[in-house]
């Protein structure tokens, strides 16, 4: 989960043999979702809200994050797989088998089944798309996002979204 990203020597250390799968995906895409998670929180903690109150603990979370991970994927023992979003978009199937094979999990036929029912009765957008306005709700545009993670972007080489749903 992204919120362990910023304690990964803890994490290990309680999990010293896990196989740590890191997915990856354009900063602005996953800042952009980010807001609109962040803002509902805020509603339970604040009457309203402000846009920059949003604004302010989404950019804390994640460069929390993403630093946390920048920082201390080099100094991983154990084994790691990296998922980036575009490829597994490309061939679900096929990630998800590489990720349980690079675990040591058993890919048999059952579990090729199994994940094969999961990925056609649950595909994306299944219940309607979220449609995110940054520039018009933030004032950001995915370019000064991507600016401000430059360091994650630096570091991983995710593909570059035009728009995030």
């Amino acid at each position: 989960t992204p919120q362990h990203m910023g304690a990964l020597p803890a994490v290990r250390s309680v999990f010293p043999d896990a196989t740590m799968v890191f997915t990856h995906r354009d900063p602005a895409s996953v800042f952009t979702s980010l807001l609109t998670l962040i803002g509902y929180v805020l509603r339970v903690m604040y009457r309203q809200p402000t846009k920059q109150q949003i604004l302010e603990k989404t950019r804390r979370m994640q460069h929390g994050f993403l630093r946390g991970l920048v920082n201390e994927i080099d100094n991983m023992n154990g084994p790691v797989e990296h998922v980036y979003f575009d490829k597994f978009m490309q061939d679900k199937h096929g990630t998800i088998e590489r990720v349980y094979r690079a675990s040591g999990l058993a890919f048999d036929s059952t579990t090729e089944q199994r994940i094969s029912a999961e990925l056609d009765t649950h595909t994306r957008g299944r219940h309607g798309l979220f449609v995110y306005d940054l520039e018009g709700d933030f004032g950001l545009t995915r370019d000064q996002v991507r600016e401000e993670f430059a360091y994650y972007i630096d570091r991983f080489p995710v593909a570059i979204e035009e728009s995030h749903q």
